[in-house]
């Protein structure tokens, strides 16, 4: 009854418990003015954030100028032929 792709609707229960430290974060996050995050150039597993949309679209600019240079995007692309190139390639981001 987990799986949320074969069944409708809600899990019976949760799908996994919180750590402390994630409530914590939650309960007493930080206050900020990011409307915007992308993942950061280096593949670090960290993000860069933005105010603005013209700061999200350099940071995004960075990144899919990292993708390109590794080689990554054409990998996607040949392994999923049907992807959409659209899907991986953004211009500009949606505020929230």
């Amino acid at each position: 009854p987990y799986n949320t792709y074969k069944h409708a609707g809600l899990p019976p229960g949760p799908l996994r418990i919180p750590t402390i430290r994630g409530l914590d974060a939650v309960l007493n996050h930080m206050k900020h003015n990011y409307l915007y995050m992308c993942a950061k150039e280096d593949f670090s597993g960290r993000h860069n954030f933005a105010v603005t949309l013209a700061e999200h679209n350099r940071n995004a600019n960075r990144y899919r100028a990292e993708l390109n240079r590794r080689k990554i995007r054409e990998a996607i692309w040949k392994h999923f032929p049907g992807m959409p190139r659209s899907f991986h390639y953004r211009e500009t981001a949606v505020p929230l």
